[in-house]
């Protein structure tokens, strides 16, 4: 209910849609150039970044209102990794956890998504209840299937000095459709102090990891045509005290 009140909130955002590619391979019958999944399925080439919107706004009214591990567990994928701050099964951590009695809110400044538009990701402002602030980012993926619907697979957070400056409105970037994208099988193993993804089509990789000290890194690159473009790159120091 609270993702399709996002979605009607958000009806009037633009939806932005891959053209036609002039590549050299497989074509549709439309001439665009087919893009192909893992499992050799056909993927839709129309991203719409006004759908994350949607997801993010959702999922904060679903804090205040549910708790917040309540809703990062009830959004999550159920191979969810997050940071605390080691990196760990999302799934795992937040079961049976007792929600804060009040929750953080963010706010999506940014958003990058795949060129089929079922992988993203979400980055922006954030509060706690005790007053400080920061940043997010958040890794969103929809499964290629009749009945898919998005959860997030990566998210973290990091303490500010000074709150990140609210845009006049949501950044969006997508993948570029054209050019011969790396073909690429599968993804490294994770480990335990490191993970990557990548969207179906290859447009979208992310990682993240944590060093021995703590520190972390979470990494998103983005294809350009004709090579990748780091897009986000969070750096968050080795935690202090209480920890960023």
């Amino acid at each position: 209910m609270k993702r399709a009140l996002a979605l009607m909130l958000l009806a009037g955002l633009a939806a932005c849609a891959s053209g036609p590619g002039s590549r050299r391979g497989e074509r549709a019958p439309d001439g665009q150039r087919v893009l192909r999944g893992y499992d050799g399925s056909q993927l839709e080439r129309t991203a719409s970044p006004s759908a994350l919107v949607a997801e993010q706004i959702a999922l904060s009214q679903a804090a205040r209102e549910d708790g917040q591990w309540t809703a990062l567990r009830d959004f999550a994928a159920a191979d969810a990794v997050m940071f605390v701050p080691q990196l760990v099964r999302a799934q795992d951590w937040l079961n049976n956890r007792a929600n804060p009695a009040a929750a953080m809110r963010w706010q999506p400044h940014e958003v990058v998504m795949s060129c089929d538009g079922r992988t993203g990701a979400t980055t922006g402002a954030m509060q706690r209840p005790d007053g400080s602030f920061g940043y997010y980012t958040t890794i969103w993926h929809r499964p290629y299937t009749r009945s898919g619907k998005w959860g997030w697979v990566l998210t973290h957070e990091a303490t500010l000095a000074t709150p990140r400056r609210e845009p006049d409105f949501v950044r969006t970037r997508i993948g570029d459709c054209r050019g011969d994208v790396p073909t690429v099988t599968q993804n490294a193993a994770p480990t335990a102090n490191s993970i990557e993804g990548r969207s179906d089509d290859r447009t979208i990789v992310w990682r993240a990891l944590v060093q021995p000290d703590g520190s972390r890194q979470v990494i998103v690159d983005l294809w350009q045509g004709s090579g990748y473009e780091t897009v986000i790159d969070d750096r968050v120091a080795a935690p202090q005290g209480n920890g960023a």
